[in-house]
């Protein structure tokens, strides 16, 4: 469960006057720390409007409570392969979703593009033989 969070670092760069054509979302959970129950994700979110037209970057954390037994798994599986358990990637990617969204919003004002659209909620699923989840916009 999620009991907060924070925006770290934020910058947006408009490149120049072309038409954008699409874009180009990159999210990557780029840190886990444990301090008891709380785990704390760092996440690195980068929107890139198409063709390189502006480039919008968002650094945040998100804190999570679990029991104490369950922290400290999901930190050992993310120290072993750099992966965090299914329901948590889905919570994580939702509020960073939402947060960046809103932020890529005011950002997108201030750089004079259009504002970055709202991503549907995600759902992910275990793929059957190498357990990697993959998105499921629902």
């Amino acid at each position: 469960m999620i009991t907060g969070g924070k925006i770290i670092e934020v910058s947006a760069e408009k490149k120049s006057d072309e038409k954008n054509t699409g874009l180009e979302y990159d999210i990557k959970l780029s840190d886990l720390k444990r301090n008891g129950k709380i785990i704390t994700v760092t996440y690195n979110y980068t929107i890139n409007y198409k063709p390189e037209m502006a480039v919008m970057k968002i650094k945040g954390e998100l804190n999570l409570e679990f029991e104490e037994a369950r922290a400290k798994t999901i930190e050992e599986a993310y120290k072993k392969n750099k992966f965090v358990p299914t329901d948590v990637a889905e919570e994580v990617l939702n509020a960073s979703n939402y947060t960046t969204t809103s932020i890529g919003t005011l950002l997108a004002f201030a750089i004079g593009v259009g504002a970055p659209i709202n991503l549907p909620k995600t759902k992910l699923e275990q793929m059957p033989a190498s357990g990697i989840p993959k998105p499921k916009a629902s």
